[in-house]
């Protein structure tokens, strides 16, 4: 089954609005209108009040009285919703659990069905922050570029609430007979995971995001618009990056990080190990190849 990651939620003064059954499951003694504050003392209790009168957008403390467990705040949303978001993270090193490929298969299709975005950001932020694992390898297959593109920017990236600011897309040698060797969802949480890594850097500045079909594979670039290059620009966020690369690990994926230039990825995504031989058959059946893949994830 797919675990449920321990969040908490509070107003811009530390007061508890929500917790899910895994933070209670943590700690017992949460409760609503209680203040956070009550879950930190001595050093921990200073740097938090140090950190939210700083602006800063995320940071991390260590509760005692969760068992040296981390607490990481997220306060990119307080200016425009008044809230924060709180997730616990245990110190000993998590175990990467595992799922079935039908259970996240499930998972995305009951969350593409909720307009409001909060089902996909649960899925999410629960398979990223628990390194869920569903060894997306063992369903490869060869798909309409043009299709899954589509389906992200359809109905992907509309829900993905950790992406935020303005995205520049753009394209280039895309047709309806490009075709794409990946796995569904694991391809679009690598894309959601990468984005929301840069949407924070950029503190919600413009996000350039294109796609380059190369013939042997294709890339996707992301990069954001970052006036300083700091060197903790993604804080909290540096998660979302070491979850995109093992995703993409599992799939036979690349992401390269530009060192130069701060918050700039690229994912490379082949066509087939042995392609380009599909460039040698009629594009017919190159497409009719596409369009039959098995696990074409809304459809």
């Amino acid at each position: 089954m797919i675990l449920q990651a321990p969040i908490i939620v509070t107003d811009k003064n530390g007061a508890i609005l929500y917790h899910n059954k895994a933070a209670h499951e943590i700690c017992a003694a949460l409760s609503f209108a209680k203040s956070i504050e009550d879950l930190l003392d001595g050093e921990s209790l200073k740097i938090y009040r140090f950190s939210v009168s700083s602006a800063v957008k995320t940071f991390s403390v260590k509760s005692a009285f969760l068992d040296g467990a981390e607490l990481i705040f997220d306060l990119t949303a307080q200016s425009a919703s008044g809230t924060r978001t709180v997730l616990i993270r245990k110190t000993s090193a998590p175990k990467s659990s595992t799922v079935s490929y039908e259970e996240v298969a499930s998972e995305f299709k009951k969350a593409v069905a909720d307009p409001t975005g909060r089902r996909f950001t649960a899925l999410y932020e629960t398979v990223s922050s628990h390194a869920t694992s569903f060894e997306p390898i063992r369903h490869l297959e060869i798909f309409s570029l043009r299709d899954l593109l589509d389906a992200f920017y359809e109905l992907i990236l509309p829900r993905a609430l950790s992406v935020y600011g303005k995205i520049s897309i753009s394209e280039d040698g895309i047709d309806d007979e490009s075709v794409i060797f990946a796995e569904p969802y694991g391809f679009y949480l690598t894309l959601c995971a990468l984005l929301s890594a840069a949407s924070f850097a950029s503190n919600g500045g413009e996000i350039s995001f294109s796609v380059r079909f190369m013939g042997d594979s294709t890339a996707f670039d992301i990069s954001a618009a970052v006036p300083d290059c700091a060197k903790n620009s993604y804080g909290a966020h540096i998660t979302n990056i070491l979850y995109a690369k093992a995703l993409a690990h599992k799939s036979g994926y690349i992401i390269e990080e530009r060192h130069d230039t701060p918050a700039s990825f690229s994912l490379f995504v082949k066509c087939q190990s042995y392609y380009p031989a599909y460039l040698k058959a009629k594009s017919c059946a190159a497409k009719s190849a596409a369009l039959s893949a098995s696990f074409f994830p809304f459809r």
